[in-house]
């Protein structure tokens, strides 16, 4: 985290107070990911949406991004006789 810029205008103490409050909840969080054997792409999806829209009902939540959703695609191939 570069405080260099906002350093001038703000206290040094509180800025670092921050920044260990920051990275005491980084490392009280989970690792990211879903993995799911034997489930499609659109169960997976219609999974972590549903996890998302649990998450965001707890109170203090702000938002709560899916990363790495893959797009459906038809993929269709032509047999040259």
């Amino acid at each position: 985290m570069d405080l260099t810029g906002i350093a001038q205008k703000a206290n040094l103490n509180q800025l670092y107070a921050v920044r260990l409050k920051m990275k005491e909840r980084t490392q009280q969080m989970p690792t990211p990911g879903m993995t799911a054997d034997g489930f499609t792409d659109r169960e997976m999806t219609g999974y972590a949406e549903f996890v998302k829209r649990e998450i965001q009902n707890i109170e203090g939540v702000s938002d709560v991004i899916i990363y790495g959703k893959r797009k459906e695609c038809i993929l269709k191939e032509i047999d040259n006789p």
